[in-house]
C-alpha cells in the first residue's frame, strides 16, 4: 500500500508543476513567491490536499475490503489496516469526526473477524465519549450516532447467531 501512495503522490505533485492550481495576477505571484511565509502556507496547502486525497482512496480501499469481509477473514484483517491508517490521517489533521468514523470501521472489521468483545468494547467508547457531545443539528455528528448503533444492532444479531450455533452444536 506504501508504494500505491507514493506512486499516486508523486503523480499529484507532478500534475501540480503543470497545471496552475490558484489563479493570482502575476504581480502577487511574484510579490507571494518571494515571501517566506508563502512557502509555508503552500506547504501546508499541499500537505492537506494530499491529505484529503489520501482519505478518499483509504476509504474507497476500506469500503471494498469491508464489504468482502463477511466472506473473508482475510479481507476484514485489511479494512481494519486500512481503518488504522485512516485513524492516523485523522490524527494528522486532528479531525474528531473521522477519528471517530475511522475507529468505528475498525470495529466493523473486528466484528468480521470474529471479535465480538472488542468491538463491542470500542463501540460503547465511542457511545460514551460521543453522545454527550452530539448536536442533532449537525449531520456529521448524527452521521456517527446512526453509525454506532447500526453496528450495534449487527454486533446484537451476531451474538445471537453465535448462541444459536452453540445450542445447535449442544444438541
Amino acid at each position: 500500500m506504501d508504494r500505491v501512495f507514493t506512486t499516486c503522490l508523486i503523480r499529484y505533485l507532478k500534475r501540480l508543476t503543470r497545471i496552475p492550481t490558484i489563479f493570482l495576477p502575476l504581480q502577487c505571484q511574484q510579490t507571494l513567491c518571494n515571501n517566506p511565509m508563502w512557502k509555508v502556507v503552500s506547504s501546508r496547502l499541499v500537505k492537506a490536499i494530499v491529505i484529503e486525497e489520501s482519505m478518499a482512496w483509504l476509504s474507497t480501499l476500506g469500503g471494498g475490503y469491508s464489504s468482502l469481509g463477511d466472506q473473508s477473514d482475510y479481507a476484514a484483517s485489511l479494512a481494519g489496516t486500512v481503518s488504522l491508517f485512516q485513524m492516523s490521517l485523522a490524527l494528522e489533521i486532528n479531525s474528531p469526526i473521522l477519528l471517530a468514523k475511522s475507529q468505528l470501521w475498525f470495529a466493523q472489521s473486528l466484528m468480521q473477524m470474529g471479535f465480538l468483545k472488542n468491538s463491542a468494547m470500542i463501540l460503547r467508547r465511542m457511545y460514551v465519549i460521543w453522545k454527550p457531545l452530539m448536536r442533532p443539528d449537525l449531520p456529521s455528528d448524527m452521521r456517527i450516532d446512526h453509525m454506532a448503533l447500526g453496528l450495534w444492532a449487527r454486533l446484537r444479531h451476531l451474538w445471537k447467531k453465535k448462541r444459536t450455533q452453540k445450542i445447535f452444536q449442544q444438541n
